[in-house]
């Protein structure tokens, strides 16, 4: 049995979901329940993203499946670019994009969106000053003291992210022989009304997650005095005053 490119990318994407998804969400429950929500569910979610065994999983994962789409982009695409296409009017014009395609190329763009800004991330959220816990009060400190840049740059990698990965798992599921179906049953196709009603709910689901950390929403009680005064804050105001950025 051969193994593709594809296949590849499809399978290390279910892997990254299983984190993507719960991280997501989490983000998303903060314009909803505030702190306390926020911060119980990731408590409970970093008992098993932060195992050693599922992060080395996981970064494993997202490596494989990076340098997969750079391939697929670089090698696989042109060849098929090379070959003759069927997909052409009557009149020997390119035919419109359909929702299914505009869709396919949103989720290729989504990717490279990601890609641009994961490894900055990773190494930010994780691997600088691992001891110390951002949670709560250090997202609410970085979109209070750096508004113009981490409000959009949240709100750009959590929309990208959920698109994505609702896209990547619809396309993966393909790959999975006999379980596609099940999944299918429970996933609606990206390209139906239901579909994009959940792609839409999802990203302003996300985006008002950064919003709450922010302040900008009002019934979300934020204390930025108290998230100032946390470890992990004390170190990106530190950080970020050796820039000149504040």
């Amino acid at each position: 049995m051969s193994v593709s490119v594809g296949d590849v990318q499809g399978c290390s994407g279910l892997v990254i979901a299983l984190f993507a998804y719960p991280h997501l969400f989490n983000t998303a429950l903060a314009g909803i329940a505030g702190e306390a929500g926020y911060e119980a569910f990731q408590l409970w979610a970093r008992r098993i993203y932060r195992h050693p065994i599922f992060e080395t999983v996981l970064i494993s994962s997202i490596t494989i499946h990076t340098v997969a789409a750079v391939y697929h982009t670089y090698f696989v695409v042109p060849k098929k670019a090379a070959a003759p296409s069927s997909e052409k009017n009557d009149k020997g014009a390119a035919a419109p994009l359909t929702t299914a395609q505009r869709i396919k190329s949103l989720h290729g763009t989504t990717g490279w969106i990601l890609a641009a800004f994961i490894v900055g991330h990773i190494y930010a959220t994780r691997f600088d000053m691992p001891d110390l816990r951002i949670g709560w009060t250090g997202n609410v400190t970085a979109t209070h003291l750096l508004r113009y840049w981490f409000v959009p740059y949240y709100v750009l990698l959590g929309v990208a992210g959920f698109f994505h990965t609702f896209v990547g798992i619809e396309r993966s599921v393909k790959r999975l022989g006999p379980l596609r179906n099940v999944v299918r049953s429970v996933l609606p196709a990206s390209d139906t009304v239901l579909g994009r009603f959940l792609l839409l709910s999802g990203s302003l689901a996300v985006a008002g997650g950064v919003l709450a950390f922010a302040g900008f929403l009002p019934w979300i009680h934020v204390d930025i005095k108290t998230a100032i005064s946390q470890p992990w804050s004390q170190h990106f105001i530190e950080k970020v005053k050796s820039f000149g950025l504040l």
